[in-house]
């Protein structure tokens, strides 16, 4: 808990404000949770950084993908928020600065 604690104090402003935008554009209905509910219990390593199985994220309703069990997910290196489709469609929707 100290961890989250000390993630969400740090970067917890700046990740929520991120989700925010993300929510208002793709997926308006679902309600924001804490940034830390969208970090993936496991993450795949890769040669570009990290990736992570479609299994991961939280649900969201995307209106350009109705019928898709559509996910959001947090990954590093570069931060970065996914939309995960499905199994082999994935979008980078936002991007740290």
């Amino acid at each position: 808990h100290d961890l989250e604690d000390d993630f969400l104090e740090k970067y917890g402003d700046y990740l929520e404000d991120a989700f925010h935008e993300v929510h208002d554009e793709f997926c308006p209905d679902t309600d924001v949770l804490l940034p830390i509910a969208y970090l993936p219990n496991e993450v795949i390593i890769t040669d570009d950084g990290y990736d992570v199985a479609f299994k991961e994220g939280v649900y969201v309703e995307v209106d350009d993908y109705p019928g898709k069990e559509t996910k959001l997910v947090l990954l590093p290196k570069p931060t970065r928020i996914i939309l995960q489709v499905d199994p082999q469609q994935k979008e980078v929707v936002w991007k740290a600065k």
